[in-house]
């Protein structure tokens, strides 16, 4: 890592949630904290922010049990009536409502040569960000790459430790969280692994006195990494290496084509795959995806190519995006189509370098081939129909304006402007006399909510019964965004209350139960 900038810097960074989904979820608390490129802690760099609750919104009972915050608690926070757990770096608390709380994380991952980073950030935490920043009109974007940042996940660096560097970590044996069994590995019979931070940290010498709390989690975060790092440096510095875009794409194709004219295929790990396929596949690069720039398609040769063959293009989708206990109900199995973005810090390998996985993890070198060649063979025919396929992947309709941030394109440089003078307003303090010069978009809606989430004071009388309108409706209506409405409230809530729950969570879960009757009210 002798080749980073003076002042490169990671932001490990952790989010706790009220609701499991981005798109529409709501954030409770955000920890994040700031190290030197030797993982060096540095001092008053810390962040332990709570976010202030919006009556447009149900949490989850099984979140808040989980993390045991409710809108109540972050109350207490906010006036000193509770404290949240201690970590061993200082940091001061703060309880903001959401714009603020955006803002306030966006203006941290921004600074100049920073590399934000979590567990399982990729697909979660970063999503968050990005929804959060998208429905406070900041640029969701920005803080990925702008200012030389970038972003990396310690959680793909994990589960490439334990395919290539296993010697690195302690993995614990995975329990099964309703029978208390192992789960067990359908080919060895050995129990498999669990990859869950809090288990990871301490089967490896953490404390992690307080899974859950986001800051807790921040510094397990930091411990994790440092051991890799520690034990390997050459290792921990090629998969880092791999989140820049232009690596990865550089890499990807020296080992695709190394030795010969023929496309190879190469090691990819991923989650996706399941522990019991040992979170990795060898997989076969089909042609670039026709609708998303920095995304190929793969298929995993470990699956059976025929599919691809005797399916139409119809067919094809079907199988690709069914839910698998519809297909498990059909007696079918999913395909083994796969996609590999180069902007998501994925993991690849050269399949001669690291060959000898495949006796290590018992997999099947004659099937593999069997199904390279027929890959090989028919992949012109192949190609064609998946051009079909993955033309209209993505495409949606939303009826909030909150969830288009992947459907409703792009603003325009006139409607960025329009958000610079409204921040503008906001940072004055006089809110209460701004318009929206653009009606004719989804700004004036978005700059609405708004204010009614953050600025309620700034609203006019016509404004508060049009928001009590649309609360009323968003806890009701799905479409709208909301993970828990009124109905499947009441079903999650009826199913904890009849399990043997800790004294603490059934305090929880009667905090939530007297909020969500404050929001019927």
């Amino acid at each position: 890592m002798s080749d980073l900038h003076p002042d490169f810097s990671f932001l490990f960074m952790d989010y706790e949630t009220f609701n499991s989904t981005p798109r529409g979820g709501k954030a409770s608390q955000f920890a994040g904290i700031r190290t030197d490129a030797d993982l060096n802690i540095l001092p008053m760099r810390a962040l332990n922010i709570f976010c202030e609750q919006s009556p447009d919104n149900i949490p989850s009972p099984i979140a808040a049990m989980i993390t045991g915050i409710t809108p109540q608690k972050i109350k207490r926070i906010k006036s000193g009536i509770e404290h949240p757990p201690k970590g061993n770096v200082e940091a001061n608390v703060e309880v903001l409502n959401e714009y603020r709380f955006t803002k306030r994380i966006l203006d941290e991952m921004k600074v100049p040569h920073t590399c934000t980073l979590g567990y399982n950030s990729i697909r979660f935490d970063d999503e968050f960000t990005r929804n959060l920043a998208y429905r406070n009109l900041f640029d969701p974007y920005e803080r990925e790459y702008a200012n030389h940042n970038s972003r990396f996940d310690v959680y793909h660096l994990v589960l490439a430790t334990y395919v290539l560097r296993p010697h690195l970590l302690t993995f614990p044996d995975m329990k099964n969280a309703q029978t208390g069994d192992f789960d067990i590995h359908p080919r060895t019979g050995k129990p498999m692994p669990s990859f869950r931070l809090e288990q990871l940290s301490k089967a490896n010498g953490a404390e992690h006195a307080n899974a859950h709390d986001a800051f807790s989690d921040v510094e397990a975060t930091i411990f994790i990494l440092k051991k890799i790092k520690d034990g390997d440096p050459a290792f921990f510095d090629f998969v880092f290496s791999l989140r820049d875009k232009s690596v990865f794409s550089t890499y990807l194709q020296s080992i695709i084509q190394s030795g010969g004219q023929a496309k190879k295929p190469i090691f990819h790990i991923s989650s996706n795959y399941g522990k019991e396929n040992d979170v990795f596949s060898v997989v076969y690069p089909i042609m670039d995806h026709p609708t998303q720039s920095n995304t190929k398609i793969y298929y995993d040769l470990r699956k059976d190519v025929s599919p691809l063959i005797e399916l139409d293009a119809n067919g094809i989708k079907e199988r690709l995006f069914s839910k698998t206990a519809d297909l498990k109900e059909q007696g079918l199995q999913r395909l083994g189509l796969t996609t590999i973005k180069a902007n998501q810090c994925e993991v690849i390998a050269d399949l001669n370098e690291n060959g000898a996985l495949l006796e290590t993890f018992s997999i099947d070198k004659k099937a593999l081939r069997e199904n390279l060649d027929l890959m090989r063979t028919n992949e012109a025919f192949i190609k064609e129909k998946l051009k079909d396929v993955y033309a209209n992947e993505h495409e949606m309709t939303e009826q909030d304006s909150d969830l288009m941030i992947y459907s409703g394109g792009f603003f325009s440089k006139q409607e960025k402007d329009e958000m610079t003078r409204f921040h503008g307003f906001v940072q004055r303090g006089n809110l209460h006399e701004y318009s929206c010069a653009i009606p004719l978009s989804r700004l004036p809606e978005m700059i609405f909510k708004i204010k009614a989430r953050n600025f309620p004071e700034t609203l006019t009388d016509d404004e508060k019964e049009r928001w009590k309108e649309y609360t009323s409706k968003r806890l009701t209506d799905p479409a709208l965004g909301a993970e828990i409405t009124l109905v499947n409230y009441a079903t999650e809530m009826n199913a904890l209350r009849k399990q043997e729950l800790e004294p603490i969570q059934h305090m929880v879960l009667d905090e939530i139960d007297e909020y969500v009757e404050g929001l019927k009210r």
